[in-house]
């Protein structure tokens, strides 16, 4: 069975933001998409409030500046005191306030890399092609218009049943459009 979609287009933020809020307290667990011409913090917080995960993009590139900056500091104390002692000027083997140059540049390099890639695992952007671009309006998510996709129950394409409720709470909030389509 193909999930069923919902989309309404709204002329405001606000509009788009009242109807979320309304959804949300309603009908509670329903995954929805927002696309905005700009972001609006308060739709986050929805999110959030409906159990939405945060972006794993911070944790991943605190977890691999860290790995980063362990392995190039292991990696100059390895070189400078186990495999090629030198003795430079009277200095220690182990002098390590010379490592931290490098170890700080790898430390920022790991880190972009770490959030780079996750953020293009994350959000899918090696997709060339995604279903609501045959939405009819679309292009203006990203000029003048807010729009809302909601998931609806999966249902058999031979019985699309337009959930009603949810589309009168939308068109009350002030939903210019509410359409439906099996994805």
């Amino acid at each position: 069975m193909k999930p069923r979609m919902l989309f309404a287009e709204f002329s405001t933020a606000d509009a788009l933001t009242d109807a979320v809020r309304a959804m949300a307290s309603a009908q509670k667990g329903r995954r929805f998409e927002t696309y905005t011409p700009y972001s609006i913090p308060d739709l986050d917080e929805i999110a959030a409030a409906q159990g939405a995960r945060p972006s794993p993009v911070r944790t991943v590139m605190v977890a691999a500046a860290a790995v980063g900056a362990a392995l190039m500091f292991f990696l100059q104390y390895w070189s400078s005191v186990e495999a090629y002692p030198f003795n430079s000027g009277g200095r220690p083997y182990n002098a390590w306030p010379t490592f931290m140059l490098t170890t700080f540049e790898i430390t920022v390099l790991s880190a972009a890399i770490g959030g780079f890639v996750t953020l293009v695992v994350t959000g899918r952007l090696g997709r060339l092609y995604n279903p609501v671009f045959d939405w009819d309006g679309i292009e203006r998510a990203s000029d003048d218009r807010f729009m809302l996709e909601v998931e609806l129950d999966p249902v058999s394409t031979s019985d699309p049943v337009v959930d009603r409720a949810l589309s009168d709470l939308l068109r009350h909030h002030g939903a210019l459009t509410v359409r439906e389509r099996v994805a």
